[in-house]
């Protein structure tokens, strides 16, 4: 089976921090999010797959770095196609039974604990052509998907109580892929008569879609791996000097804090040096060699 790590989208919600860098690069505790869900996938057998990349493709690719173990085919879009980019995987599906597992590039899960060999054999012996991975919503701004015994019926307004919300992750089988033509699949998947499956993931589910979301994933992801969750999320390259107190912050690469600064729950995204500041509950970023803050959305 081959997976596809959706990556290519602006991640305007989670400004100013996507000016920076794509949210499938945020790092949590100092490790991009893609190279996580990549290593997951490596260790789970998988040997190759796909991601696409369309807003800063090199920042992506740097990202994950070197990889041995598995085949990555990039697929550039010059236009963002959102859904419509996974038909460009059929060329390396050629088994009509062939499941492509698919997998938002904005969002944490613990994926080694998705059953995914016994939910492509659940697939198989109901004829399925798909599956849905859901989990239970207590927010209303998350779109609800309408199940019935077990089967997807459609998606619509969250009722905030007792609704399932999709994660992020699918199983396709070539069928599918072929009908898809809207930026949203969801759309396609109303219009068609397929079988698809629906299965309910209790695990971790980290959203990184905004500035605060994202802080509070760090937080949760550092209690998840069992670090002290007010330690700082160090990525590489940072340097912090003894006469600085930096507290509860989450410093992206190439970072330097000297002359005495204090900082708590700061948001820092790398490629600055900061001397003798004093900041709290802010986001701290460079662009075009300016410093900027901003209070968390």
């Amino acid at each position: 089976m081959k997976f596809f790590i959706l990556a290519g989208g602006y991640g305007k919600r989670a400004r100013p921090l996507s000016l920076v860098k794509p949210k499938p690069a945020f790092p949590l505790h100092g490790v991009p999010l893609v190279k996580l869900l990549l290593g997951q996938l490596e260790q789970m057998g998988f040997k190759q797959g796909f991601i696409n990349l369309h807003y800063k493709p090199e920042a992506i690719r740097e990202s994950i770095g070197l990889m041995p173990g598995i085949a990555i085919d990039y697929l550039y879009e010059e236009e963002l196609s959102g859904s419509r980019i996974l038909t460009r995987a059929l060329d390396g599906i050629a088994d009509e039974q062939e499941f492509l597992f698919i997998l938002n590039g904005d969002v944490f899960m613990e994926i080694s604990q998705i059953p995914i060999a016994e939910m492509v054999q659940e697939l198989k012996e109901t004829g399925c052509d798909g599956g849905l991975l859901l989990r239970k919503s207590n927010h209303a701004s998350y779109a609800a998907v309408h199940t019935e015994d077990g089967f997807f019926r459609g998606t619509g307004e969250s009722n905030n109580r007792d609704s399932l919300m999709y994660t992020g992750a699918a199983l396709f089988r070539r069928k599918i892929i072929e009908k898809i033509v809207d930026i949203n699949f969801f759309q396609t998947l109303a219009r068609h008569s397929f079988k698809i499956k629906t299965f309910v993931y209790d695990g971790i589910w980290l959203d990184i879609g905004n500035p605060r979301l994202y802080f509070e994933a760090n937080t949760q992801y550092k209690q998840y791996i069992r670090m002290d969750s007010q330690a700082n999320s160090i990525s590489e390259n940072v340097v912090i000097s003894p006469d600085s107190r930096v507290v509860n912050c989450i410093a992206w690469e190439n970072t330097e804090i000297t002359g005495g600064s204090v900082l708590s729950n700061c948001i820092i995204t790398g490629n600055i040096s900061l001397h003798n500041a004093y900041y709290s509950d802010k986001i701290i970023y460079a662009q075009d060699a300016a410093v900027t803050i901003g209070e968390f959305a």
